[in-house]
């Protein structure tokens, strides 16, 4: 398991960026969970490289990295 906080105006559990993250991840085909400005990843021991590369690949593109 990882956890990365990502820059917000308001940081923490009720940060509002936490919708536009959700919403920006399940667009892009990455289910992930953000509570606030923090997203956790907690992939699958399947996982294969080319599917962890694309959620790194999403959270590198997300609105809120600083």
């Amino acid at each position: 398991m990882a956890a990365s906080e990502l820059c917000a105006d308001d940081p923490g559990y009720a940060s509002k960026l936490r919708p536009k993250l959700y919403k920006f991840f399940i667009d892009a085909g990455v289910l992930l969970r953000p509570l606030g400005n923090v997203v956790y990843i907690l992939p699958p021991y399947a996982i294969s490289t080319a599917e962890l590369n694309l959620i790194h690949d999403q959270i590198v593109e997300s609105p809120a990295l600083c």
